[in-house]
């Protein structure tokens, strides 16, 4: 649920086309495929206490995303369910950890995208919505998952896990 109200947050703060109310974010699963890691380099820190790498990940598991799009229409609003599935991205990674000398033996940890990573994600209606049918709607969520979620995630910006 950490990643799901994360993610509900980001999309509440985004800029909607004028005919989406809202999109709410109804399910996250990670998945089970593990992500692979590979250049793993080792970043010098000014503190004993932190481990810094950069390393480049690849992820084309099964991680998927139930979204509720709320619309506008002339006789009232709409719900539209969304799923998101098929993510594919290539992305390299700043990662920092805190350790401390109690267990977990980390207290804090960051990440953020070195680079805009490279994401590809299947959109389709859920059920029998055509999501096609609405203008400006996939195009929309196609920039959202693709470009304007990762910026927020690029270095200076990172996430921040304690």
């Amino acid at each position: 649920d950490y990643f799901k109200d994360q993610l509900q947050i980001i999309f509440d703060s985004l800029d909607k086309p004028r005919f989406v109310e809202t999109v709410r974010v109804s399910e996250f699963a990670i998945g089970d495929m593990a992500p692979r890691f590979q250049n793993v380099q080792v970043r010098r820190t000014r503190s004993n206490d932190d481990l810094e790498y950069q390393l480049q990940m690849r992820y084309s598991g099964n991680a998927r995303m139930l979204l509720t799009a709320i619309l506008s229409t002339s006789v009232g609003t709409v719900e539209v369910p969304i799923n998101v599935s098929e993510l594919d991205m290539d992305a390299p990674w700043w990662l920092q950890l805190r350790l401390v000398a109690n267990a977990p033996w980390v207290s804090c940890i960051n990440l953020s995208f070195v680079e805009m990573p490279r994401i590809s994600v299947s959109i389709a209606p859920f059920k029998l919505v055509n999501l096609m049918s609405v203008p400006g709607l996939r195009r929309w969520l196609r920039q959202i998952l693709t470009h304007d979620l990762p910026a927020l995630f690029q270095l200076p910006n990172k996430i921040e896990i304690q």
